[in-house]
């Protein structure tokens, strides 16, 4: 019998999470539904995770072409009506699928293009309809990145809205997403480094389209994203959920690198966050030259 949703599980190396991921997608009563895990080459220890779901989910790689490719592949295999796009750390409320496929359901012309609980512009845990994914060719290829990805989900979501489909951004779906914050002053500076460096795809999203992407990005004098809208991402005050964030030197994706604990702990935030701004534009005029569009 065909599935009413696909969940698509894009993972590598995430043995702390996968499990719990896997285990919250089955877990997702009421609907028929087939759980995709897209491994991009884990580890053996991995591998051996999935011999528990063996019989309940499948396991695709298409080699290790980045994660927008393997996204798109994905996609292709899925054989429900909707597509829900997670990651081997997100774990899913029991009730998730229920309350966003509501929302199609209320949907009569047909024009609801996807549903998602993180952010306007798609993002971790997006729900789709798979014909409009169809329709758009899937992801773009000119954001695949061999690691993460960026900018693709963004990218997509504006290309759906230029078609004159319709979309929802919902906080009443949950779901948890299980990053574990890197200990040590070397790995937290490696993964702000990381951080830092996905902005490299910045000027693409601005050049493909830049009326929509001026407002996504609160551009400035035709080329500068408001400085103070980066430095917000750095010091966890961009969330515009229910629930105020603490002032941290935090990511977006739940990583926090320094709590504000106290006055110095304020202090080093400023100054790390104030950092992350420079280096940042940095990244956003190489990517300025690459792409061939100024955004710093």
């Amino acid at each position: 019998m065909k599935p009413q949703a696909s969940i698509l599980i894009a993972t590598r190396n995430q043995p702390e999470t996968i499990q719990q991921a896997i285990e919250s997608a089955l877990k997702q009563e009421g609907y028929r539904t087939e759980v995709l895990v897209l491994d991009d080459r884990s580890r053996a220890e991995v591998l051996e995770l999935y011999k528990r779901f063996e019989k309940k989910i499948k396991i695709l790689n298409s080699g290790s072409k980045g994660r927008v490719k393997l996204l798109n592949y994905g996609i292709g295999k899925s054989r429900a009506d909707f597509v829900c796009v997670s990651a081997g750390d997100c774990i899913l409320e029991k009730g998730f699928l229920r309350k966003i496929l509501r929302l199609f359901g209320q949907d009569k012309n047909g024009k609801l293009a996807f549903v998602s609980p993180f952010s306007e512009t798609g993002g971790n845990c997006t729900v789709f309809r798979k014909k409009v994914l169809e329709e758009m060719q899937g992801f773009s290829n000119d954001f695949n990145d061999g690691k993460t990805g960026f900018r693709d989900d963004t990218d997509l979501a504006f290309r759906i809205w230029d078609k004159g489909y319709k979309s929802v951004f919902t906080y009443e779906p949950k779901f948890q997403h299980e990053h574990k914050s890197p200990e040590g002053l070397g790995k937290k500076l490696a993964y702000a480094w990381t951080r830092v460096k996905i902005h490299r795809f910045d000027a693409l999203l601005f050049k493909k389209h830049s009326e929509r992407a001026a407002m996504f990005f609160d551009v400035k004098f035709g080329f500068l994203r408001n400085p103070l809208k980066d430095f917000e991402t750095a010091a966890g005050l961009w969330w515009k959920g229910k629930t105020k964030k603490a002032f941290a030197l935090s990511s977006p994706q739940g990583v926090t690198l320094i709590e504000g604990k106290t006055i110095v702990h304020q202090i080093a935030i400023i100054m790390a966050a104030a950092l992350y701004v420079a280096l940042v534009k940095m990244v956003r005029l190489y990517s300025s030259l690459r792409f061939g569009k100024l955004l710093l």
